[in-house]
């Protein structure tokens, strides 16, 4: 697992340099295009600052060979889910996926479980309590093999 520091630009629409109030959540996501690879879902989210439709980003994407991309710092708020009351309290992680039922790959699990662990012990946070999916907080099907299949979530969180 390699571990990679790449910002993103400056945006309201994705990087807004806002502080977060406190980490009591992670959020995890799917990446938005299936078999994306994390520079290119890191390109497609920096994309995002050029338009004024679609406010997104995540702290972390983590690619189809298990690496990870930090594009914004865990100290600023990430437009993951626009529900304020968690984004402004949440560590969001997007995972790169590349079969047609969303579900992550080996290399792609296994560093999802050990950032997640990592920043469970950096927040004082609980993995059955304070990890959620997306679709947790707003309903949206994201990501969409682990709302259909809640036993593998678990298996992740576990």
């Amino acid at each position: 697992m390699k571990k990679e520091i790449m910002l993103i630009s400056k945006s309201p629409m994705t990087r807004s340099m806002e502080n977060l109030k406190d980490v009591k959540y992670i959020i995890l996501h799917q990446a938005k295009n299936i078999k994306y690879n994390a520079y290119k879902e890191r390109e497609y989210i920096k994309g995002l600052r050029n338009q004024d439709e679609i406010y997104y980003s995540v702290h972390y994407i983590i690619d189809l060979n298990g690496d990870i991309l930090n594009i914004v710092p865990e100290n600023e708020v990430t437009w993951s889910t626009f529900k304020f009351d968690v984004d402004y309290n949440a560590i969001s992680i997007e995972c790169c996926f590349e079969n047609e039922d969303g579900s992550f790959n080996k290399e792609t699990i296994k560093s999802l479980k050990k950032l997640i662990m990592l920043l469970c012990n950096k927040y004082n946070l609980k993995m059955k309590e304070n990890i959620f999916l997306h679709y947790d907080i707003t309903g949206t099907r994201c990501p969409i093999f682990y709302v259909d299949n809640p036993f593998y979530f678990k298996e992740i969180i576990s």
